[in-house]
């Protein structure tokens, strides 16, 4: 796939297949597809690069590369007014130097009802489990699809799938455990349907990552990908251009520093900080004015007492 802003992609070819050139795949027409697309060999699969390459967690220069031309290319399907639907590591290839998306078969226009093909529970949003949920047999685990065209295509769908690879790619390991075909249990499938701020927060904690630059930036871009509720998440991000937006975040930075955005969440949350410490030094303060009023008042009538002891001591001294 093209990206949006100009970068080097392989040569792409659809067109109707004549009988000449059919003549290998004959057996195949059965499956009803007229057209093909033919693209550039693809040396390694994200997928291979995460088990083998070692980057997980560790190169952020290789990390940020592969997340920015992915970006770029779901931004340039977005710009098509589809939305790619199956975003995950084996759907991500590199034929050269630039990081390309393949797999189009679960891709669908923005505002339409969904397909027909099952994507991938690993790597779907909240809201597509809570579809999945629905429409799956327990006793079969056999997923009724047309159930899925209550789901109507979003953005939305594609920055949560570009969060959980981030994830992936950034703490080195994946939300859910996956089967081979990436797609996760029907107990992850409950756990993903009822996603919460929380869950994110033991994932993140569970990963034992240091508080690097590197980490703080990815945990914080994180964050807003992975927000259990479609349009919040995509109201993090400029509408109309959000993996344009996504690349815009500190964690994309050249500089790799913390960036504006970054100072500013810290310093909200130092100011938010320092209200609770005030709030609770104000309470201490106004405890200890009311001990010490308590105080005041107790020794006061101690005061009263002394002095009606010492009339009643001189009253006795008198009498005797």
């Amino acid at each position: 796939m093209g990206t949006s802003d100009g970068a080097s992609a392989p040569e792409m070819l659809v067109g109707q297949l004549t009988s000449s050139t059919t003549s290998e795949i004959e057996p195949d027409r059965s499956a009803g597809f007229k057209f093909v697309l033919v693209m550039e060999f693809g040396e390694r699969s994200l997928q291979e690069a995460l088990t083998h390459d070692h980057i997980a967690g560790k190169d952020f220069f290789a990390i940020r590369k592969m997340g920015s031309d992915l970006a770029h290319a779901l931004a340039h399907v977005h710009s098509k007014n589809r939305i790619h639907a199956d975003f995950k590591p084996l759907n991500a290839m590199r034929p050269s130097s630039t990081w390309l998306l393949i797999d189009m078969d679960v891709m669908c226009f923005i505002g339409k009802e969904f397909g027909s093909k099952q994507p991938s529970s690993g790597y779907c949003p909240p809201e597509m489990a809570k579809l999945l949920l629905a429409a799956t047999d327990v006793k079969t685990g056999k997923v009724a699809t047309e159930k899925l065209a209550e789901y109507k295509a979003s953005v939305s769908y594609d920055l949560w799938s570009f969060g959980a690879v981030l994830f992936n790619l950034c703490f080195g390991t994946s939300l859910f455990n996956t089967d081979q075909n990436d797609n996760i249990s029907l107990r992850d499938l409950g756990a993903l349907a009822t996603w919460t701020v929380a869950s994110l927060n033991r994932r993140i904690d569970e990963a034992n990552k240091p508080p690097t630059d590197d980490f703080i930036a990815a945990a914080a871009l994180i964050k807003k990908l992975l927000v259990s509720d479609p349009d919040e998440r995509r109201k993090s991000f400029e509408e109309g251009c959000e993996m344009s937006s996504v690349l815009k975040h500190p964690f994309f930075r050249a500089d790799v520093e913390l960036g504006l955005e970054l100072v500013t969440e810290q310093l909200n949350r130092i100011e938010n900080e320092q209200l609770k410490q005030t709030a609770m030094l104000a309470a201490i303060i106004e405890r200890t004015e009311t001990i010490v009023g308590l105080q005041r008042s107790t020794i006061s009538q101690l005061n009263e007492h002394s002095s009606a002891l010492r009339a009643c001591i001189q009253v006795m001294r008198a009498v005797i």
